[in-house]
């Protein structure tokens, strides 16, 4: 008798944690997704996608907001958060301070951002 409850006891926990990190990780999701979706609009009304479409640079077509070259060079999130706020005047980025971009809407801009270097899913 005492197997069975242990057993029970056992496929109970496993049912349990299962739902819990499934509901966990559909939360982060949503977050991410709320996140990003913020961003967006941010980037939008900043009109940075004036600049840079879908992650290209029309300005610098070289040096594009995505891909590896991208990556590398910003690899933190602080190191982009400096560029946008002190810009490049002399390459026609302008700067956005915190009277532009609040620190949480920071946060969404980038997270934006990153989304370019995702690599789209393939069509079904």
């Amino acid at each position: 008798m005492k197997r069975l409850i242990d057993h029970s006891l056992c496929a109970f926990l496993v049912i349990a944690i299962a739902s819990s990190v499934s509901l966990f990780g559909a939360t982060l999701a949503s977050a991410d997704d709320k996140q990003v979706a913020a961003g967006k609009k941010i980037f939008e009304k900043l009109m940075c996608v004036n600049c840079h479409p879908g992650g290209e640079n029309t300005l610098q077509p070289s040096k594009p907001l995505k891909g590896k070259k991208f990556n590398e060079k910003y690899k933190s999130d602080k190191a982009l958060e400096d560029m946008i706020r002190e810009g490049n005047p002399a390459e026609g980025m302008p700067s956005f301070g915190d009277r532009f971009v609040n620190p949480a809407e920071m946060k969404q801009l980038i997270a934006y951002i990153r989304t370019f270097s995702i690599p789209p899913k393939p069509a079904k």
